[in-house]
């Protein structure tokens, strides 16, 4: 059976299944509400900006290789196995992949004071990030919970 009809059948029966539980595929990205839709395309905007200066800033190198790797990991992991990636499970890729990048450029002020557009970069970068954690942060620690519980939907 697949996840999407367990997901359903488990709402359907009245139990509500927490957004992070929800499968994060295709069909659910098309369907994001149009201003998450162009949040989302402005936080990928940001993150991959860092591509402007991974030569001369180690922090933007932290970002662009953290944003790299929780993409791969959400594309790859379900071409390769069976694992089915779910909202809370895309956040904690976020989270432990993004907050490098975000302490090196919030830390890296000498950085700012030396290059005017990386620090509009990275004032940009470390707001977007920061908004985005406020959701990322909530969707993984309930991710983990339903993992820690063995209450992952099947």
């Amino acid at each position: 059976m697949s996840n999407s009809t367990t997901d359903d059948r488990a709402t359907s029966r009245g139990a509500t299944i927490p957004n992070a539980l929800l499968v994060w595929n295709n069909q659910a990205r098309l369907s994001l509400p149009p201003a998450l839709a162009l949040w989302l395309g402005f936080l990928v905007v940001v993150c991959l900006g860092s591509a402007l200066f991974v030569r001369d800033f180690a922090a933007a190198r932290w970002v662009l290789g953290g944003f790299v790797v929780s993409h791969l990991v959400v594309f790859l992991l379900p071409a390769i196995t069976t694992f089915t990636i779910r909202r809370g499970f895309v956040s904690l890729m976020h989270v432990a992949c993004w907050t490098p990048g975000l302490i090196a450029t919030i830390a890296d002020a000498q950085g700012r004071q030396s290059n005017a557009m990386y620090a509009v970069w990275s004032y940009a970068l470390i707001a977007v990030i920061s908004i985005s954690f406020l959701f990322d942060v909530r969707a993984a620690c309930t991710y983990l919970y339903y993992l820690a519980k063995g209450q992952i939907p099947t």
